[in-house]
Order: C-alpha cells, then sequence, then structure tokens
C-alpha cells in the first residue's frame, strides 16, 4: 500500500495508516493461535470504537440554526434534544419560541449535526414535528450544550 501524503497531511496520514492496520488484522483472524486471535480482537475493537471517534474528530465542523416546528413544546422536546446532542458532541443551545416552535443553535462536526437533524425529524418522545427551517450559520464556539430560557 503507497501512503501519499496531500495537503492536508497528517490526518490523511494517520488515518490511512490506522485503517491499514485494523484491515491487515483481520487476515490473521483465522489463525487458531490465542495471541493473534486476540490481536484480531483488539482490533476490531479499535476498528469499531476508535476509528469512528477520529473521523468524527476529523470531520468539519459546521454551524446551523434550526427551527422546529409542530408539537414540540410541553412534551419534553428540549430535553430530548439536549441529551442526544451531548451524546453526539454537539455544542449548542435549544430554546423553546414564542410561537410555539422550537430553536436549535448547534455546533459541531458536519456528521454529529446531521444525525441530530435526522434524530428531530423523527419525531422523538412524545414530540411530532410537522416541518424544520434549517440554515448555516455563522461559526460561534458555544459551550456544553443547554437549555436557554
Amino acid at each position: 500500500m503507497k501512503i501519499k501524503i496531500r495537503n492536508d497531511g497528517l490526518v490523511f496520514l494517520i488515518r490511512n495508516v490506522f485503517t491499514f492496520i485494523c484491515q491487515n488484522v483481520f487476515l490473521v483472524k483465522q489463525s487458531p493461535a490465542p495471541d493473534v486471535q486476540k490481536g484480531a480482537h483488539a482490533a476490531r475493537q479499535i476498528q469499531n470504537k476508535i476509528l469512528p471517534k477520529f473521523k468524527a474528530m476529523t470531520d468539519a465542523i459546521q454551524a446551523y440554526e434550526i427551527i422546529v416546528r409542530g408539537r414540540v413544546q410541553g412534551v419534553g422536546f428540549r430535553y430530548s434534544v439536549q441529551q442526544q446532542a451531548r451524546a453526539l458532541g454537539l455544542k449548542g443551545w435549544v430554546q423553546n419560541l414564542p410561537d410555539g416552535s422550537v430553536k436549535l443553535r448547534i455546533r459541531g462536526s458536519s456528521s454529529s449535526c446531521h444525525s441530530l437533524m435526522s434524530w428531530c425529524r423523527n419525531n422523538p418522545g412524545y414530540s411530532w414535528v410537522e416541518n424544520m427551517d434549517i440554515r448555516e450559520d455563522p461559526q460561534e464556539d458555544w459551550g456544553a450544550f443547554r437549555i436557554r430560557h
């Protein structure tokens, strides 16, 4: 395998080397030797747990403002969004609006932001999401995800 260093250099190199190691350890998985099987098990753990987190860290950071309309107030929607956003490692806040909708400002990796948007569309808990207005937001650095009042 040839590894070429691009302009984004180190991240690309680390990701390729890490993937190469994980993929090649699986080739020895069929060997009956216990030490080799332990190595394959460790490689599977690395591939399943560490590699996705590494990819999320190197994913582009984006920020969005989202207005969610429907039955989203008084049903625990903000609390559910806060828990999901924290689990995804997002920063930002969620707030009720006077018109009955809920406003979210989120910042994090592109994949995590899109995961939260998809999760919101699937009507978590007792809420009912009718539509979502999504627009990209200027990059601001918010603290931990919180509920604004």
